[in-house]
């Protein structure tokens, strides 16, 4: 498995039962980009769906794509649009509406996929599109920003590094939300690395699973 892809344990065996994994982890290894595979956002994991046989694939610049594993197309168009849905209440809970808008103006960037005809480079979006995605995976992995501070209309370098949308690395999202709950974790970093911000997200999602 590439170190830049991140597997939700149940997406993961999808994507491997149809060898889908191969072509994911060779797009993310070749092109260094984080690359998340769920079936649900981590930030909203205590949801449940009706369908099991269908994930997610998220990665910046590219269009964020749905691939359905099962054979009943009326359930994998529920699925999409209660995904749909969650991004939607996290936008709101969030106060990303501001800067993505309303479901209507940002559902169009998701596809829906053949697990046969998987075409990275047709997915690929212009500079503004790929910071709206940006955001949305944002909220999918939890790695939520000061909105306030970014511009997506930046076009220029300085305003474009102020404008920075932080997400979590593959590492950073495996540390909140796959490494088991032990008396004590342990974290390393160099000083304003986001070592704080980590372990605040992984007190939360103990405290939210062990309540």
């Amino acid at each position: 498995m590439s170190n830049y892809c991140f597997y939700s344990q149940d997406a993961l065996a999808l994507a491997q039962s149809a060898g889908v994994d191969v072509i994911i982890n060779s797009y993310a290894e070749q092109h260094k980009k984080q690359t998340y595979i769920l079936c649900r956002p981590l930030s909203n994991e205590d949801v449940k769906y009706d369908y099991d046989r269908a994930i997610a694939v998220f990665s910046s610049g590219i269009k964020p794509f749905f691939i359905d594993f099962g054979d009943d197309d009326d359930l994998f168009e529920e699925y999409q649009e209660d995904f749909l849905e969650d991004v939607s209440y996290l936008a709101e809970k969030f106060k990303y509406r501001d800067k993505i808008g309303r479901k209507k103006s940002w559902q169009i960037l998701f596809e829906s996929l053949s697990r046969n005809d998987i075409d990275f480079k047709k997915l690929e979006v212009e500079t503004k599109e790929s910071r709206v995605i940006d955001l949305i995976i944002s909220l999918i992995v939890g790695s939520i920003n000061d909105t306030s501070r970014i511009n997506l209309e930046a076009n220029n370098l300085l305003d474009t590094i102020k404008s920075k949308i932080i997400l979590f690395d593959t590492d950073q999202t495996k540390f909140v939300f796959q490494s088991g709950f032990g008396k004590k974790s342990v974290i390393q970093g160099l000083a304003g690395s986001g070592k704080t911000e980590l372990l605040l997200h992984k007190l939360k999602e103990i405290y939210s699973k062990n309540p």
